[in-house]
This record gives structure tokens, sequence and C-alpha cells, in this order.
């Protein structure tokens, strides 16, 4: 009986998926940006929330022994942190002219603490008070202790031998005697150190007299775990597009591979009309000094509309590449990724199977990233990505606009979150993605405006060209928990064709939209509802060319997931 209730659960929560409205007459026919290639792209950049990861430090507890109740709060005084003594002072604006409870000031110990690491320094914030003209004067003073020495420990000998003086070196590069800690340094190099070795680290910090610390890593092998589940996510979202399907079902699990620190990750998605596939297999390799992987996809896709120019397709892509971790700064991480891979995309008539589209292309790729979304509690990220690529196969539709030959493109993209209040209860965040072309592209290499990571009130089909640049920016608060409310402003101009199409719409445009979100989760649940609104026009429809959109579309989407 209880398979009965989860089958029923999950269609009547895809019902309400895929009614959700968009309040625009659907179009009679499949719009022109909407092909197998276009569906690929849109289902490989689906956003889906990540499994909260370890904080690997592990530092000493905050000691709260000395803490005194404050009678009345004349004054704040900082001592030994210039920098951050306004932020210092600013917290506790609100509270002179009354008392202060040992809570209070414990809260605040460990906030300043946090405001430290945040600018890149292990430091203590110590607390008293001094009698003042009118009540006592809090004085705050930062201790910042510094490294007196790194050790590296690893109990098994021979692993002793193959790792100890390679890690050392590493830690030694950032972390000299006589220098202070970086806190957030320390645990990215903990992951940068150990990114292409089959070992795990822990850090220990311990004191070793007035302001020293000792940095002591602990070393241990790790095991190979073959099919041993390590994350995965279940979602079901409207991020579809109407040409196949707005209810979706997606799946993503990562097991332990054959060798240690390697992991099998498996994806798929099913809608109305498509089923894909693909399966990724990552390790780490000493002789490389990274992480080397290879993947295989494949989607097999029909229409749903109906009608003579209903259509079905196929979709498959191979590959292999190579991750560097080659350096960071403070609590950024520096990656470079390299890739090959080739991709064979062809579409057929339903109604006679004819073929109507083909691309065969192979492609070479190399991105540069930095990140610390991992530890930053304003986390940033920006990557640029350089593509080289060959169609060596082109037919029927795709023919017609794309030419054989070698293309180059240049993506690049960001993503930058500031907090407005010092609770980080407000902020407000900043994202874009750009691309520039050699030539005239499919859609599987297109850049799109719509889309739940473009302009909200358009789907991953509308607002499709060679080059272009699409941004948002958001104003969020948090309400309890991980529960936030914002608002957001998105917008995006498109080059359609980098090379004039004789008979094609070739005129840029621009899309824009405004919305409201709400997104959070409920232990391992997370759910993310927006709903936008465009405006400013859509050139493309007005113009009569068949769209997934229509001009200046409501729209409301929505994404449950379980994350384990």
């Amino acid at each position: 009986m209880k398979k009965f209730v989860w089958r029923d659960v999950t269609l009547a929560c895809l019902c309400v998926l895929g009614v959700v409205p968009v309040w625009a007459q659907q179009a009679p026919a499949v719009s022109p940006g909407v092909n197998p290639g276009t569906l690929l792209r849109n289902i490989e950049s689906a956003p889906v929330p990540a499994k909260p990861a370890d904080k690997p430090a592990v530092t000493e507890a905050d000691d709260l022994s000395d803490l005194k109740a404050i009678d009345k709060l004349v004054r704040v005084e900082v001592r030994n942190f210039d920098a951050l003594a306004p932020a210092l002072k600013l917290y506790w604006q609100d509270n002179i002219g009354k008392p202060v409870s040992v809570e209070a000031l414990a809260q605040f110990k460990i906030w300043a603490n946090d405001e430290a690491k945040e600018s890149g320094l292990y430091a203590f914030a110590q607390t008293d008070s001094e009698p003042g003209e009118g009540g006592d004067v809090l004085v705050v003073t930062m201790v910042v202790p510094r490294i007196k020495s790194v050790r590296v420990f690893v109990p098994d000998e021979d692993l002793a031998k193959r790792y100890e003086a390679l890690l050392t070196t590493r830690f030694a590069k950032d972390f000299a005697p006589g220098n202070v800690v970086d806190p957030n340094g320390l645990d990215q190099r903990l992951e940068a150190a150990s990114f292409d070795l089959p070992v795990s680290l822990e850090i220990v910090i311990r004191s070793a007299g007035a302001n020293l610390v000792d940095l002591v890593v602990n070393v241990s092998a790790l095991p190979a775990e073959p099919g041993k589940l390590a994350n995965g996510v279940v979602q079901i979202n409207n991020y579809g597009l109407k040409s196949y399907g707005r209810p979706q079902v997606m799946g993503m699990v990562s097991v332990g591979g054959l060798t240690p620190n390697a992991l099998l990750g498996l994806t798929t998605q099913l809608s109305e009309g498509v089923r894909y596939g693909r399966a990724e297999y990552e390790g780490p390799v000493e002789a490389y000094a990274g992480r080397m992987k290879i993947y295989g996809s494949r989607s097999n896709s029909h229409t749903i509309l109906g009608g003579d120019t209903a259509s079905k397709g196929v979709s498959q892509e191979v590959g292999a590449g190579l991750t560097h971790m080659w350096g960071s700064y403070k609590s950024l991480l520096f990656k470079t990724v390299t890739e090959i891979g080739g991709r064979q995309t062809i579409s057929h008539l339903a109604l006679d199977d004819s073929e109507t589209g083909r691309v065969e292309e192979t492609q070479l790729r190399l991105t540069w990233s930095m990140d610390n979304e991992r530890v930053a509690r304003e986390p940033s990220r920006l990557a640029v990505s350089v593509t080289a690529g060959e169609y060596t196969r082109l037919g029927g539709s795709e023919a017609y606009n794309v030419e054989t030959g070698g293309y180059g493109k240049l993506t690049v993209s960001g993503r930058m979150q500031r907090n407005l209040s010092r609770d980080g209860n407000w902020q407000w965040v900043g994202r874009f993605n750009a691309q520039a072309a050699t030539r005239t592209l499919d859609g599987y290499n297109r850049l799109a405006l719509g889309g739940v990571n473009g302009v909200r009130a358009y789907t991953a089909a509308d607002g499709v060209g060679d080059q272009g640049v699409v941004g948002a920016l958001e104003l969020n608060r948090r309400l309890s928990g991980s529960q936030m409310v914002g608002v957001f402003y998105d917008a995006g101009v498109i080059r359609p064709n980098k090379v004039h199409v004789d008979g094609g719409f070739n005129t840029t445009y621009s899309l824009q939209a405004v919305g409201a979100q709400w997104t959070g989760n409920l232990g391992r649940w997370y759910y993310n509802t927006t709903l936008a609104k465009g405006f400013g026009g859509y050139k493309l429809a007005e113009a009569g060319q068949v769209t997934e959109s229509q001009r200046n579309p409501w729209r409301l989407s929505a994404a449950l997931s379980y994350v384990f």
C-alpha cells in the first residue's frame, strides 16, 4: 500500500508543478530555439542543492569563563586590531547607556572571532571593563597568535614514506613559523593538499605558549569504498521546456569508486518527453597532481505538442578531463579544468522519421576558476572558460545556419554575495554569465538569456544566441533558520547570430524581469520558489517567430529536493 501512496503523492506533485500558470498562449509548433542540443544544455545547467560540506579544521573551544556583566555601557575601546575597530564598536552602538549581560558578551566574542576569521586572521576576542564617566568602558582586545611550528603526523610508516615530505612542503608554503594563522586559508589548504592524494587530513590548533600555536596535521589513509554512498539528491521541479514537458524528476547519486578517494556519479532526468542519463567516474591521479574524470551521457527526447512539426531526437556525449588545484589565497581556491569531448545530436521528424538535423563535434575546453563558497560567509565565484571546437558533420536545419569547421568561444561567469547587516540576515547577491563566439553556433553551444539561471520569467529556450550577457541582482532577507525571501531584477542582451543568417532573425535584443523568491530547507528537504514577471518586450516573439514564451510573461517556478 505504501508504494501506491508514494506513487500518488509523486504524481500529484508533478501535476501541481506542471500546471503552474505561465499566462501565455501555447505556440502551435516547436520553437526554433528548441532542439535536442538546446535541451541537453538546459539539462546540464539545472541547479541542485549541494550536500553541506564538513569543516575539516579542529580548533580549541572559546573560553568564556572570564566574562563579567556590565551595569551601564558608556563606551567601547578596541585594542590591538585597528582594522576591526569600526565594526566592533558598531556592534555595541545600540547598547550604549544600557546594561550588558554575560550572555550578550559571550555572543559578541563568538561574533568577533568570526569577523577576524573573515578578515583572514585566527584571533581571539578578550573582553574586560574599566570605570568610565557615568558607567563602564568595554575594552576589547584582539589576541592574534602566531605559528610556532607546523607538524605533519603520519602514524602509518608506509604512508609517511610516500606523503610526509610532500605534505610538509605543501603546508610550509603558506604556514611558516612566525606567521599568523589564516583560518579560511587553513580550511582551503586542507582540501588543496589532499586533492590528488588518497589520504584524509585533519588539523588541530594547539596552544604553544603566550600568543603562539602549533599546527598539527593528522594524516590517515583513505580506504577504497566501492559502492559506498557518498551523497545524492532527488528533485522534482517545473524547469522543463513546454515542448518536452515542464514537470521533471531528477536524481543524482555519488558512490565510492574502485580506488581511494574516487567517486562514481550517476545522474538521470525524466519528463514526459525526455529520458536523460549521465555517468561520470573521477579519481586522484598522483602522477599528474590532479583528479581525472571520464564521462558519458545520452538523452532521448520527443516533443509533446503534436502536429506535423513534432520531432524526436537523440544526443550523446563522451569525454575526459583533468582538474588541477594549483593554488590558494586566503579563502580562495584556484582550479584549472582541461576537458576533451565529443558530441552527436540527431533529430528526426516524428511523422516520417526523416532526419531534420544533425550535429557532430569535438571540443577542447580549458576553465580557470576561483571560489570560496565552501568556507566564506560572503562567498564569491569567478570562472573563465575557453573552448576550441570543430563541427565535423552537420545536416538538416543545422547545416543552414552553421558551417563545418573550427570555432571558438569564451565564457565568463561570476557570483558575489555581500551581507548588509552584521548578522547576515540582509544580503545582496549579484551574478552574471557572458559569452563571446567567433562564429555562428548550434543550440547546445549558445548562450540563453532565459531559464532559472537567467531571466527567470523565460525558459532556457528563450533569448538564445551566439554571444551576449545576462545577469541578476537580488536583495534577500533571512526570516528564521534557513528560510529566506527576496526580490530580484534579471536582465540580459543577446545577439542571435554572430554571422548574419539569411532568412533568420539577426537583431540584437534584450529580456528583463523582476520578481520575488522564497528558499529554504527543513532538514534534508530543500525548496525553492520564484515568481517572475517579464517586462520591456521580447523582440523575437513580437517579430512573429515561434517561441517558448510570449511577450512579458508571468512565470512561477518551483523545485523540491531531498538531499542525502
